[in-house]
């Protein structure tokens, strides 16, 4: 329920916000509501809201149950934005579509999505998820949210700033009217950056690949990676 609730939440004011043509707040709007869901709802859920840090999460051993528990996510996470989708299609009586924008190729509208997605599952594992930071700081809803806030106006304008499969299948299914597929590619760069993250997280936290206690200094090859 609590992963519904805040995916529904998420898509539902991405939605709004591209079809009340808000360039200029609309994504600190999409951050915030994302920041509140996941202070109000982590505690329940782990407050994922997005197929791509759910298999990041299950990916780095972060999640009980693993792949199974990360499957399930998956499943009420895609079911709440096609809930949030139709729910905003009916308010505005609109749609909004899905593919790169006017000018840019599908190519640089992936790179954009998947290294943003990369960005946002690295730094939930970082902050949220590892043994050195995670459960023991209360800036990790900001910072997170501050990650979407550099995507929405940076590559925003290239792919449309999904970061989120959820995010995408919802848009695309809205719009099937005139035509399915897009989300379908951004799906797969987005777990592409998924992975990725785990890959890179484990590479500046070696300990938690082995399930060894944080070091209290790392290491100088650790520290380079980092930089």
């Amino acid at each position: 329920v609590a992963e519904f609730t805040g995916t529904f939440i998420l898509v539902f004011t991405v939605g709004c916000n591209v079809l009340a043509n808000n360039p200029v707040w609309g994504g600190v709007s999409i951050a915030c509501s994302l920041m509140v869901s996941i202070y109000a709802l982590g505690k329940a859920s782990g407050a994922n809201f997005n197929p791509a840090v759910s298999l990041a999460l299950a990916m780095a051993g972060k999640m009980d149950q693993g792949l199974k528990r990360a499957g399930i996510y998956v499943c009420v996470q895609v079911f709440a934005g096609l809930c949030a989708s139709f729910s905003y299609c009916i308010l505005y009586g609109s749609h909004v579509n899905l593919g790169p924008t006017k000018g840019f190729g599908w190519w640089q509208a992936m790179l954009c999505e998947m290294f943003y997605t990369f960005m946002l599952c690295f730094v939930v594992l970082n902050t949220a998820a590892s043994k050195k930071l995670g459960g023991q700081n209360q800036f990790y809803g900001l910072a997170i949210g501050f990650v979407i806030v550099a995507g929405a106006y940076g590559p925003g304008a290239v792919s449309g700033g999904c970061f989120n499969p959820a995010v995408a299948i919802a848009i695309d299914a809205s719009s099937i009217s005139e035509g399915f597929g897009w989300c379908l590619v951004y799906t797969a760069f987005e777990l592409l950056g998924a992975v990725l993250a785990v890959d890179a997280f484990w590479a500046v936290r070696p300990e938690e690949r082995i399930g060894m206690p944080p070091p209290r200094e790392s290491k100088p090859h650790t520290k380079l990676v980092a930089e």
